[in-house]
């Protein structure tokens, strides 16, 4: 199986790709990261780098550029990406006069666009599976179709 990660960096995502690692024997880990020395540090998922089944992409979920970038890079030994695991999320700041904020307030949405807009035109499509931020508060929450 081959996953492309998309805001897998840390939290749900992070751990959702390193599972897919541990426990599916095979399987590769494309991430786009803002921040390619992300996992530098990082013993767990260090033996998955070196090894070649965890692939890292420099690009940002926002520049519909670099999500084709990474989109080329994840297609690049001839085997198609079968699932897209998709968990951009932005951590709310708090301000005193606005509380909870997430910057830019469409993070999730952006990104997912240009992940949708960047899908290579090929069959099988990958499956897609999307967990965000989107609906933190109960004020957005509301706001859902």
């Amino acid at each position: 199986m081959k996953v492309l990660a998309i805001g897998a960096s840390r939290n749900i995502g992070y751990m959702a790709a390193l599972n897919i690692l541990k426990g599916v024997e095979g399987s590769t880990v494309v991430f786009q990261l803002r921040n390619v020395s992300a996992f530098d540090e990082d013993a767990e998922m260090q033996p998955f780098v070196k090894s070649g089944r965890a692939k890292l992409v420099k690009g940002d979920a926002l520049v519909e550029d670099d999500v084709r970038k990474t989109w080329t890079e994840a297609n690049a030994d001839g085997v198609p990406v079968d699932v897209v695991l998709f968990t951009v999320g932005g951590t709310p700041k708090f301000t005193l006069n606005k509380g909870f904020v997430i910057d830019p307030p469409n993070l999730c949405t952006s990104a997912l666009l240009n992940v949708l807009c960047a899908l290579p035109r090929t069959r099988p499509q990958p499956k897609l599976v999307a967990i965000t931020s989107n609906a933190v508060t109960p004020t957005t929450h509301d706001d859902l179709p």
